[in-house]
Parts: structure tokens; C-alpha cells; sequence
């Protein structure tokens, strides 16, 4: 049985209720390799579906699959480093997932040029970043570019462009794109 078999029949057991069978062939399908099998388990471990919670555990799963090629494991291998405070790191993995078109890991890399955290500070760099996210219409993206061009950071201020991100980014259920358009509204701007 091949690990896309293997993918197929996890799947199909979560899609009738069945976790665990499901868990089952899915970790005998990472085992095989699969990138997105070893992304899932690395899930499941992180959640504590099946498994004991287990973020090391985590962790080595998420990297196997990034290594593998799987945009979210890498996007999430950036998390953790980021979570342990080592930025340039977190940068590198946040801009192989980018490079695969991953619209979050398009959002961190353009923060992260924007802060100069883990790479030199190049706003530029930054807002190119956050404007391809934001084209895949990654809500979170469409609203810094919102709050950006309310308050002239790095763009001239501009509140119709502000609007007009922070309309598309609240259509897509962005709190704070909602709380901002509500507030900017009642100021009768």
C-alpha cells in the first residue's frame, strides 16, 4: 500500500467519525515519508488528538515535513523558533513557506522585515510581503495594510486605502478590521 493510499484511507476514516483508525493510517503513511502525514501528525501531537499533547514531539514531526516540502509544517517549524525567542531562525523557515506562496507566512515575513526581526529591517521588503499576502486574500495582511495606510506607516496616509483594506479584510471576518472600520465610521471619517 502506497502512503497516498494510506493518506486516502485516514481521511476517509476521520471523514466517518473514526479518529483513531484515521490517526492510525495517517502515521503509517508519515512514516512511509508523506510530507502531509508527518505535518498532520506533528498536528495531532500539538492538539493531543489521539496522542498525549506532546510539543517536542510536535515539533520533530513538523520538521520531518518541513524538510519534506510542506509549506504549513515550515511555516510552523518558524512558529516554534519564534516562540523560543530566535528570530533569524523563525525568518529562514517563515520565508521557505513564503517562497511556496503560504499567504501567513507571507504576513510574518513582511512583519518581520518590517521590525527587523531576524533580518535587517528593510520596510520595502516588508510591504511587498504583506501586499502579496494580503492579494491571497489573507484577512489578517489586508488589515495591517488597513491600520498602515491609516496611520501613514511606511505608506502615505491614505484613508480611503485604508478603508478599502480594512472593508475586504473585515468581509473576511477580521476582528479588528471590524472594530477599526466601526470606530473610524462613528468618527465620521
Amino acid at each position: 500500500m502506497t502512503d497516498e493510499e494510506l493518506l486516502e484511507m485516514s481521511v476517509e476514516a476521520f471523514q466517518s467519525g473514526n479518529q483513531d483508525e484515521g490517526v492510525k493510517y495517517c502515521l503509517q503513511a508519515a512514516e512511509m515519508g508523506h510530507p502531509s502525514a508527518m505535518c498532520n501528525i506533528g498536528t495531532f501531537y500539538s492538539m493531543g488528538i489521539t496522542f498525549d499533547q506532546d510539543e517536542e514531539k510536535a515539533f520533530e514531526w513538523f520538521m520531518k515535513a518541513a524538510q519534506g516540502g510542506n509549506e504549513y509544517a515550515m511555516f510552523k517549524v518558524g512558529e516554534y523558533y519564534s516562540m523560543q525567542k530566535n528570530d533569524a531562525e523563525a525568518f529562514k523557515w517563515y520565508l521557505k513557506a513564503a517562497k511556496k506562496c503560504a499567504p501567513y507566512a507571507m504576513c510574518e515575513v513582511g512583519v518581520m522585515y518590517l521590525n527587523g526581526a531576524g533580518v535587517e529591517k528593510n520596510e520595502a521588503e516588508g510591504l511587498k510581503w504583506l501586499n502579496m499576502s494580503a492579494g491571497l486574500e489573507y484577512a489578517p495582511a489586508m488589515s495591517m495594510l488597513g491600520r498602515m495606510y491609516e496611520l501613514g506607516i511606511v505608506v502615505e496616509q491614505d484613508i480611503n486605502e485604508a478603508l478599502k483594506w480594512y472593508v475586504e479584510s473585515a468581509n473576511a471576518g477580521e476582528e479588528h478590521a471590524q472594530e477599526r472600520l466601526k470606530i473610524l465610521f462613528d468618527e465620521g471619517e
